[in-house]
């Protein structure tokens, strides 16, 4: 009887162990996720910008996922009307505070780069740079759905 206990209790031990080896989890970054525009100041001038909000019947969604992927999602409105990028969907990556997006349609084959702060960790703001991370006019303000 103590020899089943005890190859049974090794049996336990050895499928609660490889239960816990399959569940380990990838790094997840704080970016990850779906995140609704809010707000944005759109750029009139080098140094001036006028600031917008995106109305609640008008739905922005910007998706990145853990495979490095971003997705721009629009309902209700058009992206001409309150474009992100107005570009579809393409890659990112997140380098120290920095995001980078890269689409097929975009004009600059480098992509994108804006400087990413978190307010909390329901809300961003993207600032877009340029290639040298120097700030330009503009500010997109995202809330994490």
């Amino acid at each position: 009887m103590v020899n089943v206990r005890l190859s049974l209790n090794g049996l336990l031990l050895a499928l609660f162990l490889l239960a816990l080896m399959s569940c380990s989890h990838q790094a997840v970054s704080p970016i990850q996720g779906s995140w609704r525009l809010i707000s944005y100041c759109q750029p009139k001038t080098d140094s001036t910008c006028t600031p917008m909000a995106v109305p609640n019947d008008k739905i922005v969604l910007l998706n990145l996922n853990q495979k490095g992927e971003f997705k721009e999602e629009y309902k209700n409105t058009l992206p001409i009307h309150y474009a992100f990028l107005g570009c579809g969907n393409g890659t990112f990556t997140l380098e120290d505070s920095y995001l980078l997006i890269k689409a097929p349609c975009m004009s600059s084959l480098s992509g994108k780069l804006f400087k990413a702060t978190f307010l909390d960790n329901n809300r961003l703001i993207l600032n877009p740079v340029t290639d040298n991370r120097t700030l330009q006019t503009g500010e997109f303000m995202l809330e994490r759905q």
